[in-house]
């Protein structure tokens, strides 16, 4: 019986561990595809080095923005709940 116990937890954690692997490396691929993208949108905007400069910057302020407003929402609402949403946002920005 404790065998089968530590086997369902492990899974478990093998289940949980996934899907907070697959949600970090989508963040980062979200977050990453502005270097790709960036050539583009600086012509688009008119925007020299500085510009450029200056897009980065405000992708990096508002990823920490971020960050803080979601770590004190997963405080009052709980980590799972917060999580959920947060991918879910993610989903349909993406899209």
């Amino acid at each position: 019986m404790a065998a089968t116990v530590a086997r369902a937890g492990g899974s478990v954690r093998s289940g949980t561990l996934t899907v907070v692997a697959v949600a970090t490396t989508l963040a980062l691929m979200n977050y990453n595809a502005t270097f790709s993208t960036l050539p583009a949108m600086a012509r688009d905007l008119r925007a020299g080095t500085g510009g450029q400069t200056w897009i980065l910057g405000a992708i990096s302020l508002g990823t920490a923005m971020l960050l803080l407003a979601a770590g004190r929402l997963a405080d009052d609402h709980g980590r799972r709940r917060v999580f959920a949403a947060g991918s879910a946002g993610l989903a349909v920005a993406t899209v």
